[in-house]
C-alpha cells in the first residue's frame, strides 16, 4: 500500500480497465490465444462480471449468456445464471430474471447460487 488512498483507488480502477480491455481483446480473437475450454469460460465470466460491477447490465448480460450458451458444461454457469438473473432484475425485467433463476434451480440444485436465487424470487 503506497500510504495514498486516492492513488491505490485509481490505481485499482486503471487495472480493473486494463483487464477489462484484455477480456474483450480474447473475447474479440480467441483462436491465437490457444485456451481450453474452461479458459475461455472463465474469460467470459469474468468480462460479464466486470461489467455487472460497472451497472453496464446489458453488456454483462451478453457475457452471461455467451457463457451459457457456449460453455454449457463449465461450472461457472451457475454463478453465470445467477448473475444473469440479477442483470435482468437491475433493468425492471422480473419475469426474464425468475425463468434464469428457475433454469439455475434444475440445472444446479446444489449451488450455493441456487439458495441465493431462491432468495431474490421470494422477495
Amino acid at each position: 500500500w503506497s500510504g495514498d488512498w486516492s492513488s491505490d483507488v485509481c490505481s485499482s480502477d486503471l487495472n480493473f480497465k486494463e483487464a477489462k480491455n484484455q477480456f474483450l481483446e480474447i473475447v474479440n480473437n480467441l483462436k491465437p490465444h490457444r485456451l481450453n475450454q474452461r479458459d475461455q469460460a472463465l474469460i467470459f465470466h469474468n468480462l460479464a462480471m466486470t461489467f455487472f460491477i460497472e451497472n453496464d447490465f446489458k453488456n454483462s448480460q451478453i457475457y452471461f449468456s455467451k457463457l451459457f450458451t457456449n460453455y454449457e458444461k463449465s461450472p461457472l454457469n451457475s454463478s453465470g445464471l445467477y448473475h444473469l438473473g440479477l442483470t435482468f432484475k437491475k433493468q425492471n425485467k422480473t419475469k426474464e430474471a425468475k425463468e434464469m433463476w428457475t433454469v439455475l434451480m434444475k440445472k444446479y440444485p446444489k449451488s450455493r447460487f441456487t439458495k441465493l436465487a431462491k432468495k431474490e424470487i421470494q422477495q
